[in-house]
């Protein structure tokens, strides 16, 4: 027994002892060898160099001038080091297969916009400081080497438009990537048939004639801080902070807008503008401080969302989704808008002498399907409403918080927390509001609450007005010349002594108005 219990232990001992020695802590790793790298500088050109370099790493740590086009394969890793560059002494390009490893500084030198290509894996995005100083001609460059353009923190002097190409993604960090007008410089605009002058702008694109949607694809502006500096010196006196006209699939993410134009100035500069834009996006943006409108959605927009932005202190509008405006000229209808989530305040109306101000907190003009709901519009300096739909067709408005916002006319003090108005004697057809839905929204502390005139189709339901001025209006229904068919019904109407809950002007026909409450 004790020879089969000592040869137990023999056999056990034989597998355990194998487990203690793979418990140990491995030995560190052998280093990796550095790749073998060529220095330009050694070769008699940088030509030279590249037949050397392959499955290397060529450095250039001097000035290397170009002789004739150059092309770095994609067995080569190009690496320039500060104090390097690649000299153009002609019109010579230089395309780049390879991985590219550069600092924040020049390493380009002489090359016009366009000399540079910079092949799909090569690199991640670039830089403009590769070009030499922080300015448009830069960025430029930039944007038309490789379509991801990644600007660093610092203060960009944008002394010409910064023009954007089928999918660029032009990116830096809001508040510390500054895009500054240099005060004194002059944006030349263009001229296009039937219009005598088109509206500079900052950072875009504008497509000649009528636009379409395919001038322009796949386009991301984000992170960047754009800055009017509050200096009117177009020949049109306005201008555009972010304007992408014709294009598909187009995104401004998380910019701010700020100081274009002068806001006692009746100039009408834009922070953020589409126009002729389908499937397009404007989300987390701020706009603030321009003499017109913090963001317009301008003429024949398809499926453009405008959402969690914050626009303040601007002249006009805070958000405008404008289809047509005046009778000068028409222009085709927004579509399939939505307006949401966006919080617009102490947006002032610029003055229409001794008439009062043009101020709106969201306003939505000649365009149809379009969604205005969950936005916070507060302390805005109005003409007709808070909110406000002129010759607009299928128009949602609900669940926003409506609040504070004052009356800017001192001969007609309107100042309605929503308005839908228009002008049938001036504008016909395009003058008539229809199939109107105002739903679930809180209208505190405006002068007025809901007023409605020449529309069709209306349903005011389940909205809360209260703490509105001394002989003010709750809900006021003007039929005007076509107005038809409203439903009033289970809104909560709270006003003061000597003001009216629910007025009609005009005929009762095709008007209910059933549930609804009015507190003391």
């Amino acid at each position: 027994m004790r020879i089969v219990f000592l040869g137990l232990l023999l056999l056990i001992s034989q597998f355990a002892v194998p487990a203690l020695v793979h418990s140990a802590p491995l030995p560190p790793a052998p280093p990796i060898p550095a790749a073998a790298s060529v220095n330009a500088r050694t070769y008699g050109s940088i030509s030279a160099a590249i037949s050397a370099a392959h499955g290397k790493t060529l450095v250039i740590s001097d000035l290397q001038k170009l002789s004739g086009d150059l092309v770095i394969p994609s067995d080569v890793s190009l690496s320039i080091a500060k104090g390097g560059a690649i000299v153009n002494p002609a019109k010579y390009t230089v395309t780049i297969a390879g991985p590219f490893t550069a600092g924040l500084y020049k390493v380009f030198e002489g090359f016009r916009q366009g000399d540079i290509h910079f092949i799909d894996g090569s690199v991640k995005e670039v830089s403009p400081q590769w070009w030499g100083e922080n300015s448009a001609a830069s960025i430029n460059k930039a944007i038309n080497a490789f379509p991801k353009v990644f600007c660093p923190p610092g203060l960009y002097l944008i002394e010409s438009e910064v023009l954007l190409n089928s999918n660029t993604h032009l990116r830096g960090v809001r508040g510390k990537t500054v895009f500054q007008r240099p005060r004194g410089v002059r944006y030349t605009g263009k001229n296009i048939a039937g219009v005598t002058y088109a509206d500079p702008f900052m950072i875009g694109f504008y497509t000649y004639g009528s636009g379409n949607y395919s001038a322009r694809t796949n386009v991301t502006v984000e992170g960047i801080t754009v800055d009017g500096n509050s200096y009117n010196s177009t020949d049109s006196g306005r201008m555009a902070g972010i304007y992408l006209h014709s294009g598909s699939h187009l995104s401004v993410i998380d910019c701010e807008v700020k100081n274009l134009g002068r806001t006692a100035d009746f100039v009408l500069s834009i922070g953020i503008a589409f126009s002729w834009v389908k499937d397009g996006v404007i989300k987390k943006c701020q706009s603030h401080d321009n003499s017109g409108d913090g963001i317009n959605v301008f003429a024949f927009n398809q499926d453009v969302v405008v959402t969690e932005n914050e626009t303040y202190r601007n002249g006009v509008a805070g958000i405008e989704v404008e289809g047509r405006l005046g009778t000068s000229y028409n222009l085709p209808r927004n579509k399939r808008i939505v307006v949401a989530r966006n919080y617009t305040h102490d947006n002032a109306g610029v003055p229409w002498g001794a008439g009062g101000s043009y101020g709106h907190g969201i306003l939505v003009t000649w365009s149809d399907d379009v969604v205005v709901s969950d936005n916070v519009v507060s302390a805005n300096t109005i003409w007709i409403g808070a909110i406000t739909v002129m010759g607009s067709t299928n128009i949602v408005i609900r669940n926003n918080s409506i609040t504070g916002n004052l009356s800017a006319s001192p001969v007609d003090p309107t100042g309605y927390g929503i308005g839908i108005f228009a002008q049938y004697d001036v504008y016909g057809d395009n003058g008539v509001n229809r199939n109107i839905n105002i739903a679930n929204n809180s209208i505190l502390n405006n002068r007025n609450g809901i007023f409605v005139r020449d529309a069709q189709d209306v349903s005011i339901v389940g909205n809360t007005i209260e703490g509105m001025a001394t002989k003010s209006d709750g809900i006021i229904y003007e039929k005007g010349a076509v107005g038809k068919k409203l439903e009033v019904k289970g809104n909560v109407v709270k006003v003061r002594p000597g003001s009216s809950t629910i007025g009609i002007k005009g005929t009762r026909e095709d008007v209910t108005i059933t549930n609804n409450t009015f507190p003391d």
